[in-house]
């Protein structure tokens, strides 16, 4: 068994129009499985990055640093177009 919280923040319409991203539904996810947790966060509009973690990790934590490695694959991603 397992447990999930999907997390994001944006405007009424669901689009904050400081980040060109935040169409995207998923900001960022944990899942609590039994032998850890995984974690996904957007870094752009086709690329995520993905961690794995003990069970004992906190989620927030986990949420906060993948959003923050989101955001520099993100800027490095954008510096290839």
């Amino acid at each position: 068994g397992g447990s999930s919280s999907q997390t994001g923040v944006g405007g009424k319409d669901g689009k904050d129009k400081a980040d060109p991203y935040s169409g995207t539904n998923l900001k960022s996810l944990v899942i609590e499985l039994d032998y850890g947790v995984v974690g996904v966060a957007s870094a752009g509009p086709d690329f995520y990055v993905i961690a794995l973690a003990d069970s004992t990790v906190q989620h927030g934590a986990l949420t906060g640093r993948l959003r923050s490695l989101g955001s520099h694959v993100r800027e490095a991603l954008s510096q290839l177009d």
